[in-house]
């Protein structure tokens, strides 16, 4: 599978899972209370969290991660190359989980940024 292929599959997985279910200001919530990103059943994802779980379901390996939290390389690096490409408040140095916790911010919102960067990878050429 081509690098742009798998960016776009974990784009596109990304916003399935926001479309399964949305949270902010937490990374999961599973039953309503937060959890941690990679417990195995959650019932809500933020942005981060979609993407990085999005990663496992195509590649089969969870990303690294720091104290920070994701540490951005491989697929996620490539997929957050692909939505600075179509989130402007991202090429200015905002971050996901603050733009995903934004007052107002919606899931459609969120799964439409991700389906777009998707559309965008594929837009990108050879």
């Amino acid at each position: 599978m081509s690098d742009r292929m798998t960016t776009q599959k974990v784009l596109m997985r990304a916003a399935e899972l926001v479309d399964q279910g949305w949270c902010q200001d937490v990374a999961a919530r599973c039953a309503g209370l937060p959890v941690r990103w990679n417990t195995p059943e959650v019932d809500q994802v933020c942005l981060s969290t979609a993407l990085g779980r999005a990663v496992h379901d195509v590649t089969g390996e969870w990303p690294e991660t720091t104290v920070e939290g994701f540490a951005w390389g491989g697929p996620l690096e490539a997929t957050a190359r692909a939505m600075v490409r179509v989130c402007p408040e991202w090429r200015d140095g905002g971050a996901p989980i603050r733009w995903n916790n934004a007052h107002g911010r919606t899931a459609e919102e969120v799964a439409g940024l991700l389906r777009r960067a998707a559309e965008a990878e594929e837009d990108s050429g050879p």
